[in-house]
């Protein structure tokens, strides 16, 4: 099973927080072109990004990403 993140509802997080995606990549300390290929599904998240992206925005797992075949 892939992980696929679900873009729209973190994209809404994003505008509603007023966060940029260089801020993200900021508060979770990642790289900023990581997050950037993330983003544009250029790559998949990893369990760090999952674990950062969770505790950054105070989502579950089940709401930010899709588990696909």
């Amino acid at each position: 099973m892939d992980v696929k993140l679900n873009l729209p509802v973190l994209r809404q997080f994003l505008v509603n927080h007023e966060i940029t995606e260089i801020e993200l990549s900021n508060l979770m300390e990642m790289d900023r072109s990581f997050i950037y290929r993330v983003l544009r599904e250029q790559r998949g998240p990893g369990p760090k990004f999952i674990s950062r992206l969770m505790s950054v925005t105070g989502l579950e797992f089940n709401d930010l990403f899709i588990m696909k075949n």
